[in-house]
């Protein structure tokens, strides 16, 4: 699935509420939801891509750890609650280029820096990307910052659509364990059936001090995962926590 993809779901979820399973959670901000069906699969996914993450930098491919980080701050809440999500590389080269659509981003070892960076999907979406994916580190700990703003307009399937999210947090990783939080706040202006819709969208992925085995697994700690839609005076969403 892709991003561009994933922002017209977000607007047609607003509009159908829809139902999933039970299972526990706790402990994140956003809006209050009910406890979601737990994948272990996928958080044991999400710590994983987490932990890849020194990879990149250790490669010197700032690109790569930049998409990878907007990926887990879009899909990790629902691979972790509701289900798989794949992201999808926002930027193929560690350089500086223009945008297909206007913009530019700088990348080196480090991450990358988007101004206004703008792409088009199959024509039917564009995508504004401005702020920043920093990697630091300090002794055996690689802090990855996350510091974004997209802004999107689809027109899909009937769905017409405006949102404008806010990605942010910070990942403390080292060789034996993940830390830190990225969150998700986003508004968005829909269109269909004939219908307009306002709405609100939110989504959290807390590690809990999840430590790692020598091959990267987890096996300890946990990761909390929200996700919430607000439309019409009505919320839809689940969270949970995966134990390890």
């Amino acid at each position: 699935m892709t991003d561009a993809t994933r922002f017209g779901l977000v607007g047609l979820s607003a509009i159908a509420v829809l139902g999933c399973g039970g299972g526990g959670g706790g402990g994140g901000s956003g809006p209050s939801v009910p406890p979601g069906q737990v994948s272990e699969d996928g958080a044991h996914l999400v710590a994983l891509q987490t932990a890849s993450l020194v990879q990149s930098l250790n490669a010197m491919n700032g690109a790569a750890l930049s998409n990878a980080v907007v990926g887990l701050a879009l899909s990790g809440p629902q691979q972790i609650v509701s289900g798989s999500a794949a992201s999808t590389a926002l930027i193929q080269r560690a350089v500086s280029e223009p945008g297909p659509a206007g913009g530019t981003v700088t990348c080196d070892a480090a991450g990358c820096v988007y101004e206004h960076y703008k792409t088009e999907v199959s024509g039917v979406s564009t995508i504004e990307m401005d702020g920043s994916v920093r990697a630091t580190k300090a002794g055996d700990v690689t802090t990855v910052a996350l510091d974004m703003n997209l802004k999107s307009d689809l027109t899909q399937n009937g769905l017409t659509q405006t949102a404008n999210y806010d990605l942010s947090g910070a990942i403390d990783i080292s060789a034996t364990m993940i830390d830190g939080e990225l969150t998700t706040d986003g508004t968005g202006q829909a269109s269909f059936s004939g219908q307009n819709y306002s709405y609100k969208y939110f989504e959290q992925l807390k590690y809990q001090v999840v430590a790692l085995a020598t091959d990267g697994t987890p096996n300890g700690g946990s990761i909390y995962a929200k996700w919430a839609t607000t439309a019409a005076g009505k919320t839809q969403g689940y969270e949970g926590t995966a134990t390890f």
